[in-house]
């Protein structure tokens, strides 16, 4: 019944429902490439952002730590760690 031409409600106007639905799939399509398009460059930004966050914190550790930024890369440098442990009895 969808690949006939019908009259718009009684009017003049021929309505072909075969075309409107391929316009329709093509509109779709079209949008959908749009949003995929979207959420990928989204998702590529929130990486980066935590990327950059992620960076941030090693930095602030490493100078908390009293590691210059040059040497936190380095696997070789020793590491000291001081822990506090409370205890409740």
């Amino acid at each position: 019944m969808t690949h006939f031409s019908y009259s718009f409600l009684g009017t003049d106007i021929v309505l072909d429902y075969h075309k409107m639905g391929l316009y329709l799939l093509y509109l779709s399509f079209v949008m959908s490439l749009f949003s995929a398009f979207e959420y990928f460059a989204l998702f590529v930004e929130a990486v980066e952002h935590k990327n950059m966050r992620h960076k941030r914190e090693l930095e602030s550790a490493a100078q908390e730590a009293g590691i210059s930024l040059d040497a936190s890369s380095d696997p070789q440098q020793t590491v000291y760690e001081e822990k506090t442990l409370e205890v409740e009895v």
